[in-house]
Formats: structure tokens, sequence, C-alpha cells
């Protein structure tokens, strides 16, 4: 999947519900305040439309599960609108895309579905 200078997994409860790749910490520095509004909305909606009562969180061990869901998950390219190409992914109870511009990806996103 080669190599990223900066990962975040988020994580509700006791699982992962996405992670984000990108090629340098300035991408994730201007996005990080987007993605968290986002993940944040999702933890909220999934609060109050199915409680947990577990006392279990999610773990490092999960988080590397998930990584390499990703990495073994289906991936087909298209053209990019700009330049590049869009990488879709699609695995087993997962979701993702990416985009590569010059022989390398430069953001990619993964979405656990199905929990």
């Amino acid at each position: 999947m080669g190599s990223f200078s900066v990962r975040a997994v988020f994580a509700i409860g006791e699982g992962v519900v996405g992670l984000e790749l990108f090629n340098s910490a300035e991408t994730l520095r201007k996005l990080f305040p987007k993605l968290l509004r986002s993940y944040g909305l999702d933890a909220l909606g999934q609060v109050r439309s199915k409680p947990s009562k577990k006392e279990t969180l999610c773990t490092a061990a999960d988080a590397n599960a998930f990584l390499k869901s990703v990495c073994n998950a289906k991936a087909e390219e298209f053209p990019a609108v700009g330049e590049g190409l869009d990488i879709r992914l699609s695995g087993c109870n997962l979701t993702g895309a990416a985009l590569a511009a010059k022989g390398r990806i430069i953001h990619l996103s993964a979405f656990a579905i199905g929990n």
C-alpha cells in the first residue's frame, strides 16, 4: 500500500469505524477539523441509535486488523476528475477510496460497513 507519513484510526466504542491515511502531515492538518466533525457526528448518531452497554473499547489489535482488511480489499482504478487516479476499495465489511497522483497515494479513506 505504500508508506504514509500520517495515519489516523477512528473508533466508536469497541469498533473501528474508519481510517485516514495521508502522504503528509500538512494534508492531515488541513483536513482534520472536518474529519473530526464528521466522525463525531457519526458517533453521536450511533450512540443514540444503539447505545452500547459493553465495557470493552477498541484496541490496537482491532485497528491493525482493520488496516489489514483495507490492504486486502479489492481495488478498482478510474481516471480522477483532475490529475491522477481515483481508486475505489471494497472488501469484507468495508468500503473506501483513495486519490493517487504521480505514482503515490495522496489520501486514502476507508470505512467499516455492516456493523
